[in-house]
C-alpha cells in the first residue's frame, strides 16, 4: 500500500469551503478508481491559518496514475480548491507503508480457506482459537489507535469477539490497516518525539510515554499474535504463508540495492521427519 501526502492552507473563513470540497466531491470520486483504498483529511491551526493534510491510500503507483496521470508526483489541485486555498503544495510525497496490511492480508487469505469448525476450535493459543486470536489483534489495534488519536471505539475486553463472522472481521481488519497507514504517514519527527497519556486496562494506572517506543510495541503486538495464528494454521494444514519481513522487502523491492525475482506466493510447508 502507498500513502500519498499533500498539504495546503486556507484562511479560517475559507477552511470549511475546502473541507467540503475535499470530503464531498474529491474523496467520493476517488472511491470509483480501481486500487484506491481510503482517504483522510487532517487539520490543524498554524500561523493563523488552517493547514490541511490530505492522505490517500493506494494499491500501487499504477493505481495513483489513474487519478494523477503519468506524472504522479505532481499534485492534483482542482480549480475549486485553488479558489479557496491561500497556499498549497505543487508536488506530493509517496510513502510505502504496507507491511502490516501485507502480512494481515496474507494471513487472512489462508485462514478463509479453513473449515469453520477448525477456524473456531480452541487449540491452546492464549486466546484459544484462530477466531479469538484474530479478534484480539483487532482489539489491540483499536485500543492503541484510540490512545494515539482519541478517535474510534476503544474496546474494554481483551478477549471480546468484535466480529463473529470471518468476512466481517476481515473487512474491519482491512479498514483498520488503512486507518493505521494513514495515521503513521501523518506523523512528523516532532510527533514521534512527543508523548501520549493513557489509562491502562489491566492494573489501572495513568501513564505518560514517548510515542516512538509505543509504536514499536503497537506493531510488535501484531507480530506476536500473528505468530500464534501462523502456528495454529500450520497445525491444521501443514503449511502457512510466510510473514517474514524480508519476504515483504524482496517482493516490494524496498531497501534492495540489486537483485529481484523469486516466487513469493508459495506457503511455507512444515517438513515432516520420521
Amino acid at each position: 500500500m502507498i500513502a500519498r501526502l499533500w498539504r495546503g492552507q486556507a484562511i479560517a473563513q475559507n477552511a470549511d469551503a475546502y473541507r467540503k470540497h475535499a470530503t464531498q466531491h474529491v474523496f467520493p470520486a476517488l472511491t470509483r478508481i480501481s486500487g484506491h483504498r481510503g482517504a483522510y483529511l487532517f487539520t490543524r491551526e498554524i500561523n493563523g491559518q488552517v493547514e490541511f493534510l490530505a492522505i490517500t491510500l493506494w494499491d500501487s503507483i499504477d493505481s495513483i496514475k489513474k487519478f494523477a496521470g503519468e506524472n504522479p508526483e505532481i499534485a492534483v489541485v482542482e480549480p475549486e480548491a485553488r479558489a479557496v486555498l491561500s497556499t498549497f503544495d505543487d508536488f506530493v510525497h509517496h510513502y510505502e507503508v504496507s507491511y502490516n496490511g501485507w502480512a494481515n492480508n496474507r494471513l487472512y487469505d489462508a485462514v478463509t480457506k479453513l473449515r469453520d469448525e477448525d477456524y473456531r476450535a480452541d487449540h491452546g493459543a492464549f486466546f484459544g482459537s484462530l477466531h479469538g486470536t484474530l479478534n484480539h489483534i483487532l482489539i489491540g489495534d483499536r485500543i492503541w489507535m484510540h490512545v494515539f488519536t482519541g478517535q474510534g471505539v476503544k474496546p474494554r475486553q481483551l478477549d471480546a469477539i468484535l466480529y463473529d463472522d470471518i468476512d466481517g472481521l476481515r473487512a474491519a481488519r482491512r479498514a483498520e490497516d488503512e486507518r493505521i497507514a494513514a495515521y503513521i504517514a501523518s506523523l512528523s519527527t516532532r510527533d514521534l518525539a512527543g508523548t501520549v497519556r493513557y489509562q491502562t486496562l489491566r492494573n489501572p494506572a495513568l501513564i505518560e510515554q514517548h510515542l516512538a517506543p509505543l509504536l514499536v510495541h503497537f506493531f510488535n503486538h501484531q507480530t506476536h499474535h500473528r505468530g500464534q495464528a501462523h502456528c495454529l494454521l500450520t497445525g491444521f494444514t501443514g503449511e502457512a504463508p510466510s510473514l517474514d519481513l524480508i519476504i515483504f522487502q524482496r517482493q516490494t523491492g524496498i531497501s534492495l540495492v540489486s537483485g529481484s525475482g523469486g516466487n513469493f506466493s508459495e506457503p511455507e510447508r512444515r517438513s515432516r521427519t520420521q
